[in-house]
């Protein structure tokens, strides 16, 4: 009995030991010092007596510390309704009253060397009141020209003509700009004889379907046409517009210069005779009477013709 009550007086006397120890070790660790606290002091940039709005810029003020302490800006949110920028500027995002809690103050380093007390601060909304039983404000329309309303789709309409007509402004020029590019080309190379011009289009129309008699009209007009540009070139006379009579005309007048002599004006006057009754009335001609033609017409260039120079 003795013993065991030894024994355990000496470890109860060891525990003691070992608390007065750690009692005294955690007595010599001095506790942080608390934070400052400092007051924060809005100044609304509206004038004295008008509330401030959602979205103003209010600028506020530490009233303690130095100069470079500011809000973290990390506090700001839009579930807590407001925002901290730097340069000392403070946004309210929603109306009504806002309570601010206690804000960390951060100095130039972006260390915590402060706390603020808390604060509220009240916002009105931008919107107008609403009155009992009244629908909410709609957005209004753009204005257009005149003051008029001017709608989203009119807008898109405007704007998709406005396109569509740079569009075609674009091709028009194109086209053009090809067009000159075409006739300058064409200016550059050398120009084929008109004799020999004449004759292609008459093996042209040779090759035609002659059997068709909607083409047949077109084939006889075709060579009036080609065989009064030949004689108009190869005379120097005005053929193109002249009538049968009045190409008669111009060839007598000229008769004896260039191989020309009666019997080949005669030739002419005869082919336009067979001509024009199929140009002007509703005559229709056979294939061999066509074919004929247009190796008469062939024959009259091919007599007449200037002689290729060596």
């Amino acid at each position: 009995m003795y013993r065991l009550s030894s024994a355990f007086f000496k470890h109860a006397t060891a525990f003691a030991a070992l608390s007065i120890s750690v009692a005294a070790s955690a007595g010599t660790t001095p506790a942080p010092s608390p934070l400052p606290m400092v007051e924060l002091v809005f100044h609304p940039s509206r004038a004295p007596g008008k509330p401030s709005r959602v979205g103003d810029a209010v600028l506020y003020e530490l009233k303690g510390g130095t100069p470079d302490w500011h809000i973290d800006p990390k506090e700001g949110a839009l579930t807590k309704g407001f925002l901290f920028r730097s340069g000392k500027l403070f946004i309210p995002l929603v109306p009504g009253k806002v309570t601010l809690p206690s804000l960390s103050v951060l100095n130039g380093t972006q260390e915590q060397v402060a706390k603020t007390d808390p604060i509220e601060f009240s916002a009105e909304s931008n919107l107008p009141p609403a009155k009992p039983g009244e629908q909410p404000p709609k957005s209004e329309p753009a204005i257009g020209p005149m003051g008029l309303p001017f709608p989203l789709w009119i807008q898109e309409t405007v704007i998709g003509l406005a396109a569509l007509g740079v569009l075609v402004l674009a091709l028009f020029v194109f086209r053009f700009l090809k067009r000159r590019a075409k006739r300058a080309i064409q200016s550059l190379l050398p120009k084929k004889p008109y004799d020999s011009v004449a004759l292609e289009r008459l093996d042209t129309l040779l090759r035609g379907d002659l059997k068709d008699p909607r083409v047949l009209k077109k084939t006889y007009f075709a060579i009036s046409e080609i065989l009064k540009n030949y004689l108009g070139e190869r005379y120097s006379m005005d053929a193109e517009e002249s009538t049968t009579s009045e190409l008669i005309a111009g060839l007598n007048e000229r008769n004896g210069i260039s191989g020309l002599n009666d019997r080949l004006i005669e030739r002419v006057g005869e082919l336009f005779g067979r001509l024009d009754p199929v140009k002007f009335a509703d005559l229709v001609p056979t294939v061999s009477e066509s074919e004929e033609a247009i190796k008469e017409a062939k024959d009259l260039i091919e007599k007449t013709r200037k002689e290729a120079k060596p």
